[in-house]
């Protein structure tokens, strides 16, 4: 049960950085930059820093990545959202960090993926070996219209220390609506920089 709160409270915090911004200035924090390449997409999190990985998997579903960098540990989260007539499968529950210039190769483990079940008004926890399967959602919107929104996926990966200063980040191979698709690989590096504080969240 711990696992599975702090799956939604990390998940939860990358939602709302990216979406919530605050308005107590500004603060210098460490931070990992991805480095953009043709395979991924890297967008700026309303600490106005570009953390967040984007990675397009078809014209519908695309993973979206980002690592936070803690005192102890570090943690990545991950979302991604799966319309109706979509499945995926992790092929491994594994995340490998290679350290640049040598040293030991670090694994993380994707042990929940926490799917929406909106219809339901309910959350349910699977792993890499069950078939996550899309779902399509309509929901009001204003002046009588209607909105939909796909199912959503989400996990939250604690590695037991510190990521190094510079690394590469592989996610295990996805298996989407029958088509295998290998992850590219990213780079990361341990940056500082001016952050917009946002309010704190209680």
């Amino acid at each position: 049960m711990m696992l599975h709160k702090n799956i939604h409270r990390g998940c939860l915090f990358l939602v709302i950085s990216i979406m919530l911004g605050g308005c107590y200035g500004y603060k210098e924090v460490s931070y990992f930059k991805p480095v953009p390449h043709e395979n991924i997409r890297v967008e700026y999190t309303l600490r106005l820093l570009p953390e967040v990985v984007q990675i397009p998997l078809s014209e519908t579903v695309e993973l979206t990545l980002f690592i936070r960098d803690e005192p102890q540990h570090s943690r990545l989260l991950m979302h991604f959202y799966l319309p109706a007539g979509e499945m995926a499968q992790f092929e491994s529950s594994n995340i490998t960090v290679t350290p640049f210039g040598g040293g030991q190769i670090m694994v993380g483990t994707i042990e929940t993926i926490e799917a929406s079940y909106i219809a339901e008004r309910q959350v349910r926890y699977l792993t890499t070996r069950d078939n996550l399967e899309g779902a399509t959602y309509e929901y009001n919107k204003a002046f009588g219209r209607k909105g939909k929104v796909p199912r959503r996926f989400m996990t939250d990966v604690a590695f037991p220390i510190q990521l190094p200063d510079h690394f590469t980040l592989r996610m295990p191979t996805l298996k989407l609506s029958g088509k295998v698709i290998q992850m590219p690989e990213i780079e990361y590096q341990r940056q500082t920089g001016s952050a917009w504080q946002g309010r704190e969240l209680m």
